[in-house]
């Protein structure tokens, strides 16, 4: 245990040591000070996605589109938050049921052209008939990059899910 003198002849020796060695302390705070900027940069140099989702959403244009303006869709929208360019090669769904199907938006295959995120585009968009999901049915959205990474987005609240598990289980 240490007792007050002992503390006591501790900070003595520190105070000796940096009125001593003043240049070494500058250093050390020096490169302290750099390693944090440093990690931070590399922080909000990488790519961060985020999934959103929208309902009841119906799609007006005047030149021709794929989709039919008297139907309501369900959109996913995936942005790259960070600086990092990064492609978007599948999205979908997991249903919330015992068998745990999965979905993948057929936006995903018949919609041409690659989808890289950039800083200067840095969104896309996943359309779906929303008659063909039944939202209360899902767990959760997903979204996979070039590299085979896996994004989710949870669509409904922690205990929601739990409720939903346990019906589940009571009703096998």
């Amino acid at each position: 245990m240490i007792t007050y003198k002992d503390f006591k002849k501790m900070i003595s020796l520190m105070i000796d040591n940096i009125q001593q060695n003043p240049v070494a302390w500058y250093g050390a705070v020096i490169a302290t000070i750099s390693i944090v900027i440093n990690f931070l940069n590399y922080l909000k140099d990488r790519a961060v996605i985020k999934i959103r989702f929208q309902k009841d959403m119906q799609i007006l244009s005047r030149s021709p589109t794929p989709y039919d303006s008297n139907k309501t869709y369900f959109v996913v929208s995936v942005i790259n938050k960070g600086k990092r360019p990064i492609k978007i090669v599948k999205a979908g769904a997991k249903v919330f049921r015992g068998d745990k199907k999965i979905m993948i938006f057929s936006d995903c295959f018949a919609i041409s052209g690659e989808r890289i995120l950039t800083e200067t585009n840095p969104s896309t968009d996943f359309v779906v008939e929303q008659e063909l999901i039944n939202i209360d049915n899902l767990e959760y959205l997903w979204v996979e990059d070039g590299t085979g990474k896996i994004y989710r987005k949870y669509v409904h609240s922690l205990p929601k899910t739990i409720f939903r598990k346990l019906k589940l289980i009571i009703k096998d």
